[in-house]
């Protein structure tokens, strides 16, 4: 009997849905400084630092930085062990301005005082949106974001966005109740 009702509550817990992301949503860090590994490591893929931007037509955002790896036959794959850094928020357009409210929610490697979730910032964007995807330039830094057609790791990073929960200090939250609270505020 017990057992039977630890599967019907497995089953009925069962993971968060993962949220399919569409490739014209997504926006990669350019231009990418792609290193190549030592001469000795045989069919080494080359690798650089990336933020990946992630605009859903809901008004939900995400950003995941980390490590993309080109492989040989130029699919771009995100790393399954260098680390991320995993921000969700909600964003609005107006004319050619993005603004984007989000916080970090997850990092591999936490700032030492620093809370998880870190607190809410805004980022403006400039640019907008073409047939292949984002162009973007954020207002504060200059950096450019631009659509990235030879990622095909989609799936993987649609679930670096909806695994990651966090603490605040008194208990976890996914990163759904988050939104939730943002798009209140």
């Amino acid at each position: 009997m017990l057992v039977r009702w630890l599967c019907v509550v497995i089953l009925w817990s069962g993971p968060s849905p993962i949220r399919r992301i569409d490739p014209s949503w997504v926006s990669v860090t350019q231009p990418l400084k792609w290193h190549s590994p030592p001469r000795q490591v045989k069919n080494a893929a080359k690798w650089a630092e990336a933020g990946i931007l992630i605009l859903y037509p809901s008004g939900e955002m995400g950003e995941v930085w980390t490590t993309l790896y080109k492989q040989r036959n130029g699919d771009v794959l995100i790393t399954r062990g260098d680390g991320y850094v995993t921000s969700v928020g909600t964003w609005t357009r107006h004319g050619d301005v993005i603004s984007a409210q989000h916080r970090i929610v997850y990092r591999d490697f936490p700032k030492t005082g620093q809370p998880i979730p870190e607190p809410v910032k805004t980022t403006t964007f400039n640019g907008g949106e073409r047939s292949d995807g984002w162009w973007l330039t954020a207002a504060e830094d200059g950096r450019e974001f631009r659509p990235l057609r030879s990622l095909t790791d989609l799936d993987f990073l649609a679930g670096l966005l909806t695994d990651r929960c966090f603490w605040d200090g008194h208990k976890w939250f996914e990163p759904e109740v988050f939104l939730r609270s943002l798009q209140s505020q």
